[in-house]
């Protein structure tokens, strides 16, 4: 590589986590295809597919805080490298069983519960890595080049799920089992120093998760999007479930719902690669609030049809803007936030983000099984143009606070730099 190069690339670490995570989120979107696909195979209630995501997602309520202090104790690689391991086991377990003709239904309950958990572990010790692996003026490029990894995987991922359950339902989980290994050992591979910062004095768990709340919470920017993102990610993860229920329930094939989704990712993808002109180009508050009406106008469209090619592609086009809010938002909170606080500000951004989200799933579950998809589908496109409707009110997302003196995170200088040649 020529020397004085900006391509995220040429940091080493840096490409050694984004290719392990790419090879991860593309098995984890393949199993959370076959996680529904096979709940409806097994008990033809989209309830209980409703509840199986409600387990998923229940950790970021029970565990997300004391998650984020833990990390800031723990060595971020070894934490990263435990998840791995473990969430391998979980998923293996269901192939397992689906292989012996053992599953249950609550099994699926159980493991949906205990990813997520080791998830939640692994998330903020990324984030807080990505600090030491790339320099700050990079960070918010480095975010919006991580959501391309998340949305290539939602491209590859589903349609790649639901031919694997055609072929075999205990394929999409063996699967995931495996893209955690190649994770695991892209994570093992890292040269970048990952251990957390020395203190003199470690103070209680929940002091240390007290400074994270209080450090988001201080910041009005930072609070108004965590609140924003708690509301939209209803919208997402809602609208998600209620568009598998709907192709399944009109028709669909396993294949021609992994399709849907794939091109759901394919609009994040090409969002992914417009995010730099659009993060230069337009303001933070006007994308902050804009993305939200864009998205209320794009979701409401998706009442107007049944066929899987036509809600995957209106779901897209919504899809396209959120890589640049995340660039701008969350790049600025890397940023801003001292390296001992990264995992818990991360982690306390995300309680906020996700909180709402188990309980929305488990009420999209019997709202689509007492109203139907299309009604559904049209409650959470109201839902949304409400969140838009605060959004502009909001005096905190229409305005950024600057960013000097806020305690900024800087890469030490051991942290893994481009080289003149690679």
């Amino acid at each position: 590589m020529r020397r004085g190069t900006t391509s995220l690339f040429g940091y080493r670490d840096y490409t050694l986590l984004w290719i392990g995570q790419t090879f991860s989120l593309i098995g984890s979107s393949s199993s959370w295809v076959a996680y529904p696909l096979l709940v409806l195979a097994l008990t033809g209630s989209a309830a209980k597919a409703g509840i199986v995501s409600f387990a998923s997602w229940l950790p970021y309520v029970v565990f997300q805080l004391p998650a984020g202090a833990l990390v800031d104790r723990w060595h971020r690689k070894w934490t990263m490298a435990v998840c791995d391991a473990l969430r391998a086991a979980a998923l293996a377990s269901v192939a397992v069983a689906l292989a012996l003709g053992q599953l249950v239904y609550w099994q699926l309950v159980i493991v949906a519960f205990v990813e997520r958990t080791l998830t939640i572990l692994f998330a903020p010790a990324e984030t807080a890595a990505l600090s030491r692996i790339v320099p700050p003026a990079q960070i918010s490029a480095a975010v919006a080049r991580n959501d391309a990894r998340e949305n290539t995987a939602g491209v590859a991922g589903p349609p790649l799920g639901g031919l694997l359950f055609g072929v075999a339902r205990l394929a999409p989980f063996a699967v995931d089992a495996a893209s955690y290994l190649v994770s695991l050992v892209t994570v093992l591979a890292l040269r970048t120093p990952l251990a957390p910062e020395p203190v003199e004095k470690r103070t209680r768990l929940r002091q240390e998760v007290g400074e994270g709340v209080a450090f988001i919470w201080r910041i009005p920017f930072l609070r108004a999007t965590a609140l924003q993102a708690m509301g939209t990610n209803v919208t997402w993860s809602a609208a998600a479930l209620a568009l598998i229920v709907v192709a399944r329930k009109h028709g669909a094939s396993g294949g021609e719902v992994g399709a849907m989704l794939a091109l759901f990712g394919l609009g994040g993808v090409a969002g992914s690669a417009a995010s730099g002109p659009l993060l230069r180009t337009i303001k933070t508050p006007v994308l902050v609030v804009g993305s939200v009406w864009y998205w209320g106008v794009l979701v409401s469209l998706l009442v107007l049809t049944t066929n899987p090619f036509l809600l995957g592609t209106i779901a897209g086009a919504a899809l396209f803007l959120a890589p640049a809010w995340n660039g701008a938002v969350v790049g600025f909170r890397i940023r801003v936030t001292p390296d001992r606080l990264q995992g818990r500000v991360h982690a306390v951004e995300a309680l906020l983000s996700f909180g709402a989200r188990p309980f929305a799933m488990l009420a999209t579950g019997f709202l689509l099984d007492g109203l139907g998809g299309r009604s559904t589908l049209g409650i959470i496109a109201a839902y949304t143009i409400g969140i838009a409707l605060l959004s502009t009110a909001s005096p905190a997302l229409r305005q950024m606070p600057p960013q000097e003196g806020t305690g900024a995170a800087r890469a030490p200088a051991t942290a893994d730099r481009p080289s003149a040649e690679r």
